[in-house]
């Protein structure tokens, strides 16, 4: 009884409080419920008989393998992590100026081609997301859509990438989301009516939540762990940047960022099922890597963590002006034929 008394208690304190936004109302309600497991026993699904979750899921597999087929058409990262699945949470970490943002550009135009994706321009907006687009599939540098200084040659490419995506299923929000409930609803809604698929973020730590607002890092993994929900609950593939800590510019060697450079959060890591770091040694002043292969537009791509598949590394050759993302296989400079060895080849009998 007493209990009762204390939760309607708080219940009025929340509901009159003509300060309070509407969704910092939704958030406390929420957190409030929880608090005092307000969960009907017929809200609770029974457990599963385990022949027929088999048959559910490799009856859904089926499904799911003619329906979604989602991979980066980057082969050699495709073989490592199988693609991107339904119901997976995905981190792509780097520090500034490694092209995530353009990466994120270059995955949401991919997965576009073949259903439909929600994609949230928190960093840039949605107008400056639009012409970074168009710059990056037309191959007309950014300064010149800035300038306003666009030759015939370039308005001729521009028009034919129009045509080739002006009817691509992507949804762009730019809005500031100080909720990560509003955002879920958002997500939701658009998943519901328009079939969405994939969800980018651009970038995490933009996001926010009324909960621990004066502890990011408890803030952070609130909101990472919604993210995983969501993912799971809707069976949509999220895939989100991430801001990495300056620690692996100051601890010296190489530069390549580990998990623990994950930005504000530990959560992170736990949380996601795959996280790949974009690493530029070019950046950094390092010519070539430690096996003597030159870095000049190289992108290493670091699956450094993958919970259904592999992990390692790729590389990539890109042209960042642009944005475009091309498999890469670096010739090995110690590799020599000897030519008596090939002699002795020729003399030897096939094994057959």
């Amino acid at each position: 009884m007493e209990n009762n008394l204390k939760f309607r208690k708080r219940l009025q304190d929340i509901c009159e409080n003509q300060s309070f936004s509407d969704a910092f109302v939704f958030d406390k309600l929420s957190e409030l419920l929880a608090e005092n497991q307000h969960l009907a026993i017929n809200d609770l699904t029974e457990p599963t008989v385990f022949g027929d979750l088999m048959a559910d899921s490799i009856s859904s597999l089926k499904i799911d393998q003619k329906n979604f087929e989602y991979k980066s058409n980057i082969s050699y990262l495709d073989d490592i992590t199988g693609g991107f699945g339904l119901g997976e949470f995905i981190i792509i970490g780097a520090r500034p100026g490694m092209g995530k943002t353009k990466f994120l550009n270059y995955l949401a135009i991919e997965g576009a081609r073949k259903f439909p994706v929600l994609y949230f321009a928190l960093d840039t907006g949605k107008e400056h997301f639009m012409l970074n687009l168009l710059s990056s599939l037309s191959e007309v540098e950014y300064k010149y859509f800035k300038n306003n200084s666009l030759s015939v040659v370039q308005w001729r490419r521009i028009e034919r990438v129009k045509s080739d995506i002006e009817n691509l299923p992507i949804y762009i929000s730019d809005e500031v989301i100080k909720s990560i409930h509003a955002f879920r609803h958002l997500c939701e809604k658009y998943i519901e009516e328009k079939g969405v698929r994939v969800i980018y973020i651009d970038f995490l730590q933009l996001l926010g939540s009324y909960r621990y607002r004066y502890q990011r890092d408890l803030e952070l993994g609130y909101i990472s762990r919604e993210l995983k929900n969501l993912a799971r609950e809707k069976n949509v593939c999220i895939i989100a940047t991430s801001q990495l800590s300056r620690s692996c510019e100051t601890r010296g060697g190489d530069r390549r960022p580990i998990l623990s450079d994950l930005r504000e959060s530990g959560s992170f890591e736990q949380d996601a099922d795959k996280i790949l770091f974009l690493y530029r040694a070019e950046y950094y002043g390092f010519l070539e890597d430690e096996n003597s292969i030159p870095t000049k537009n190289i992108i290493e791509i670091d699956v450094a963590k993958n919970r259904n598949g592999y992990i390692g590394r790729t590389s990539v050759r890109h042209n960042l002006p642009y944005g475009s993302f091309i498999s890469f296989i670096p010739s090995n400079p110690h590799l020599r034929i000897i030519k008596d060895r090939l002699k002795e080849l020729e003399d030897e009998e096939p094994p057959f």
